[in-house]
């Protein structure tokens, strides 16, 4: 199959349209009218592919170096990325996670979300089933 990078962007299936439009009209009825009302046209739609992590959680953290066992991490890199659709909920916890280990301030958050959000965490999990990963 070819890459998710190469296949070309998903359409919105029409039905989605009229739910999408009674939504519009339910919870922002003030726009909705802004918008048209019923006479509003559709011009177009698209949907758009997300960056997202295979457990669904984003990785945010240092950028770990796999080529050394036990590994390291790459020296002033950070990762705050893989949020999928949930990226403006997600990213200024991240963020603020991420500004707390660049300047040596305590953590904020739980130390069981630190390690569930770490980059590293997949690291471990290949080791887990390779434990000479990357190099055998």
């Amino acid at each position: 199959p070819p890459s998710p990078l190469r296949r070309r962007p998903r359409a919105i299936p029409p039905p989605h349209d009229p739910i999408n439009l009674e939504q519009l009209k339910h919870f922002l009825p003030q726009r909705w009218e802004e918008l048209g009302g019923d006479a509003i046209q559709r011009i177009g739609h698209r949907a758009s592919a997300r960056c997202q992590s295979p457990d669904f959680l984003p990785q945010a953290g240092a950028l770990p170096d796999p080529r050394q066992l036990p590994h390291d991490f790459l020296s002033g890199v950070f990762l705050n990325i893989g949020h999928g659709s949930r990226g403006l909920t997600h990213t200024p916890l991240c963020a603020d996670l991420i500004a707390e280990q660049l300047s040596g301030l305590p953590a904020s958050v739980e130390p069981a979300l630190i390690q569930a959000l770490a980059p590293e965490r997949f690291v471990h999990r290949q080791r887990k089933r390779q434990p000479n990963w990357p190099s055998g």
